[in-house]
């Protein structure tokens, strides 16, 4: 469990001498950052856990982009991040065997996105804001380990994730 309070400040110079053009910015912003996770014991070895988390990729410049004059370029909007995850953990048969699952669901606000402008014969990578994406799925995994001297075993993950971005990237090209 934690709180944060993060500013961040940024800034670019960028003398293009080939294209003759010079350009600076400077932006600043403050975001709150932090995860509130709540944890029971169902016994000695079984534990389930619920976590909120809330993160953030600061603003940022396109400090890859051809500079066409010399006008300072704009910041992209800060990528906000919501987590939730519920979860269990469990230890079987004195430690033989471990079985863990996770469902979780990921949200982003404004997420952050890297491109290549369609038309363009030599095209500059872009930088912008996609609107909402988000992940979500459902982990498992467990081990069985025999108690022969060996130390024999096998191990097991499943794992189901989608992720979507939800508004079409011509909108922002």
């Amino acid at each position: 469990t934690g709180l944060r309070f993060n500013r961040d400040k940024i800034a670019y110079t960028i003398d293009d001498i080939g294209n003759k053009h010079s350009s600076s910015n400077s932006d600043s912003a403050s975001t709150v950052v932090g995860d509130l996770t709540l944890r029971q014991k169902l016994g000695a070895d079984q534990m389930v856990y619920a976590t909120y988390s809330r993160g953030y990729k600061p603003r940022a410049f396109n400090t890859a982009a051809t500079l066409t004059s010399d006008a300072p370029l704009a910041a992209v909007d800060k990528e906000s991040i919501d987590h939730l995850e519920f979860g269990s953990k469990s230890t079987l048969m004195g430690g033989a065997l471990t079985v863990n699952a996770a469902l979780f669901n990921t949200v982003y606000k404004d997420f952050q996105v890297q491109l290549y402008p369609p038309g363009q014969i030599i095209p500059s990578l872009e930088l912008a804001n996609a609107a909402k994406a988000r992940t979500r799925g459902l982990e498992a995994d467990g081990a069985f380990w025999a108690a022969a001297p060996e130390g024999q075993g096998a191990a097991r993950l499943v794992a189901h994730a989608e992720a979507r971005v939800g508004q079409a990237l011509q909108r922002i090209v």
